[in-house]
């Protein structure tokens, strides 16, 4: 085992920064298009799935900067559109849109109080178009919920509400990282609500029978995606990895 450690900490200071990323984004663009493959939920309004991939989406965020995570996402939604998964044959090429606007946000999130802002305009946008051109207003309680916690973390980046030991705090760490996940899984949400509403002219009423029934595959994606991101972080060898 000792032999094995030392091997690998040769192995990776001989690994050139900028390859070992690369490896990394393309390593993570097949794991984002492969998933596609894994249905969770039926999609309805259309022959299509909600997929595993959305427990990714903020995996991805959380690790790669917004560049890469932007890469990322354009790459595997390529691969999903040629292979037609998920809600590719739905929504066509301008299913792409989900996971740009949730894994750019969301890696800027992460990083910055600037993504933060982002995903409260971009959720109060589409919340607004959502309104003017029909649906349901229970959407807009997840909206609302993701815009207080985002202004709430906001608010912390510029004032001293939490002490640096609170902000150190295990409990903080998990508050901020189930926020964080859940917020970049309802940025995606309302990608889709307004690709529903634009392309396909989904009608107000079944609304009302799609909002249970996403909240329960957003719930799955929150929870998924902050256990992986835990035992990621947690595990030493692909921490190392995943430092860039």
């Amino acid at each position: 085992m000792e032999m094995y450690n030392e091997l690998k900490k040769e192995f990776n200071k001989q690994l050139h920064p900028e390859s070992r990323v690369l490896a990394l984004i393309a390593l993570f663009m097949a794991l984002y298009g492969v998933l596609h493959l894994l249905p969770i939920s039926v999609y309805i309004g259309g022959p299509g799935f909600i997929t595993a991939a959305i427990l990714f989406v903020p995996i991805i965020a959380y690790i790669f900067k917004p560049l890469h995570a932007l890469l990322i996402a354009v790459g595997g939604s390529i691969i999903v559109f040629v292979l037609g998964l998920a809600t590719a044959p739905v929504f066509g090429i301008f299913a792409i849109f989900m996971p740009v606007m949730a894994m750019g946000l969301g890696s800027i999130a992460f990083r910055h109080w600037i993504g933060k802002l982002g995903i409260i305009g971009w959720l109060l946008l589409e919340g607004l178009y959502y309104s003017i051109f029909g649906g349901t207003v229970l959407w807009l309680i997840p909206y609302a919920i993701v815009c207080v916690l985002m202004g709430f973390f906001v608010i912390i980046d510029f004032t001293e509400l939490l002490t640096d030991n609170e902000l150190g705090a295990e409990w903080f760490k998990w508050f901020f990282l189930a926020s964080m996940c859940y917020a970049i899984t309802i940025v995606e949400l309302a990608a889709m609500n307004t690709l529903s509403i634009g392309v396909l002219l989904l009608p107000p009423d079944l609304w009302i029978y799609i909002f249970p029934v996403a909240m329960v595959e957003r719930a799955v994606a929150l929870i998924g995606s902050m256990l992986l991101i835990k035992a990621l972080v947690q595990r030493e060898d692909i921490g190392e990895l995943l430092e860039y």
